[in-house]
């Protein structure tokens, strides 16, 4: 699986690449532009992930950031797949996440698709427009 996008990222203030929530190290986290005379980027957020040919997809799973920070837990959040990485489905998942640190998981009905999309649509705690994840996966319908 790899990163195809992200709607923001901070790379000034922090290292905030949407790489992060694909590199396997909690410790670091992908992170929604916050610092700049811009100010931050406004929600919806948006993360897009190839997974390198079209698969079966069942779940995905969501671990905010970890490292005591709670700014960017994702809240209500959709989920689409695509076979182009330009036409979306309609969400396959939907729902909101609790603010806490705890990984999340949200299973779906089984599509085949090479891409998929995680839309933040509201920062769990209602501090801001953030939005932050240390890691994110793909699960497989059996997974």
């Amino acid at each position: 699986m790899t990163l195809t996008y992200v709607d923001s990222q901070e790379t000034a203030a922090e290292n905030g690449l949407g790489t992060n929530a694909l590199d396997n190290l909690p410790a670091t986290y992908w992170h929604t532009a916050w610092s700049g005379s811009s100010g931050p980027a406004p929600l919806p957020h948006e993360i897009r992930f190839d997974l390198g040919a079209s698969k079966s997809a069942g779940g995905l799973t969501y671990l905010p950031r970890q490292d005591g920070g709670v700014n960017g837990r994702v809240g209500r959040y959709e989920i689409s797949v695509s076979a182009d990485n330009t036409t979306w489905s309609a969400p396959v998942a939907s729902g909101t996440w609790a603010d806490d640190a705890s990984s999340k998981r949200v299973d779906f009905a089984p599509v085949t698709a090479r891409y998929v999309r995680l839309r933040a649509l509201s920062e769990a705690g209602n501090r801001g427009p953030w939005t932050s994840a240390a890691e994110i996966r793909v699960l497989g319908p059996n997974s």
